[in-house]
């Protein structure tokens, strides 16, 4: 199977031939096959799907306190929550809920809340599901501090998770797109 970054389609440009005989001119489509550029998201939707996912990540883990806290209070042991130690193993355990959460959501639906309220959604390099060890890589590469800004800068968006994972996010149209040429593919096999 192809990678989909390797994918051709057919393009096509104009030309301009002169005929000798007068001065009428026509134009004629040129059709060529040619790499097929991958259409990723941007980064105005990577931003989008960060401060999604940052309120969501946010209210999942206000809601696992919450219930850490009602458990502390059931056996009659409340959390000093004014307590270092208790501060420090709030914050380790926010810090490995993090990818978690990344993860939950993009292996069972291939999106996180915020994926989906752009319709876009992760894919690995040949159009499928990424593979378990592709989104545990993906999900624990965004602890690297400063990974979120490895997606800015240019149109295709393309941070350090997706690279070291070799996953891609695109728009669902995308998708339909590489599959429709996937197949195509594979008729003419």
């Amino acid at each position: 199977m192809k990678k989909i970054t390797e994918l051709s389609d057919m393009n096509g440009h104009m030309t301009e031939n002169k005929q000798e005989e007068d001065t009428n001119q026509y134009r004629a489509l040129d059709d060529y096959l040619a790499r097929r550029p991958l259409k990723t998201v941007n980064p105005t939707q990577r931003i989008t799907h960060y401060l999604i996912d940052l309120v969501c990540f946010y209210l999942l883990t206000f809601c696992s306190l919450v219930v850490l806290g009602a458990i502390a209070i059931s056996v009659k042991k409340p959390i000093d929550y004014e307590n270092e130690n208790t501060a420090l193993i709030i914050q380790i355990i926010t810090t490995l809920l993090f990818p978690v959460y990344y993860f939950f959501c993009e292996s069972i639906w291939q999106k996180t809340p915020g994926k989906f309220f752009t319709k876009t959604i992760v894919i690995d390099e040949y159009g499928g599901k990424p593979s378990f060890k592709q989104m545990v890589l993906r999900s624990v590469s965004r602890l690297v501090p400063f990974e979120g800004f490895s997606c800015l800068g240019s149109d295709q968006s393309y941070g350090w998770h997706d690279r070291w994972s070799d996953t891609f996010v695109v728009p669902l149209a995308e998708l339909e797109a590489i599959e429709k040429l996937l197949a195509e593919q594979e008729e003419k096999i």
